[in-house]
């Protein structure tokens, strides 16, 4: 996909070619078959090609696939507003982790300390540059599995274990 905005440069995340074509299967509970990724946003968002050619934005924060444009030149159009940019490329958080001085390297991208769904705040003490295929992985099993639980449902800790025990 190509973006005519310089002001998204900073927006969307580097990656290599490998990256972009080994979309992490962590997503494919949402993901329908036949959907490329064209994006990733610099805090792990996906923007993606149905076959149909429209655009869709894969939430990372949500778990949700949302269409979000008829084509890649609507949404062209749609990023000029930049509250499109903000909502979808979290460019106004960009900037604040650039002015703080966290920068991104290739294949990294800024992602939660503690995830939202489990209470993370929205600020910048909580944001940390993580390896991108990382974070993908780590997101992705987290929502897909959140997904199947009732809305009442709260997560009130987290355990981790070695796949030994």
């Amino acid at each position: 996909m190509q973006f005519h905005r310089r002001d998204l440069e900073n927006a969307v995340a580097r990656l290599d070619h490998e990256d972009l074509v080994r979309f992490p299967g962590e997503w494919r509970w949402l993901v329908p078959n036949g959907y490329c990724p064209g994006m990733l946003t610099n805090f792990g968002d996906w923007i993606l090609t149905s076959p149909t050619e429209e655009v869709y934005f894969l939430d990372a924060l949500e778990g949700t696939l949302d269409r979000i444009a008829p084509s890649e030149t609507a949404l062209n159009q749609l990023l000029l507003d930049a509250e499109n940019r903000n909502r979808w490329f979290m460019a106004d958080w960009v900037g604040i982790c650039h002015n703080r001085g966290l920068i991104l390297k290739s294949g990294q991208c800024f992602g939660w300390k503690l995830h939202p769904v489990f209470g993370g705040k929205f600020k910048f003490e909580n944001i940390q540059v993580f390896d991108i295929l990382v974070y993908q992985c780590l997101v992705g099993q987290l929502l897909g599995q959140l997904r199947s639980k009732p809305s009442e449902f709260i997560v009130t800790g987290v355990h981790l274990q070695s796949r030994q025990e």
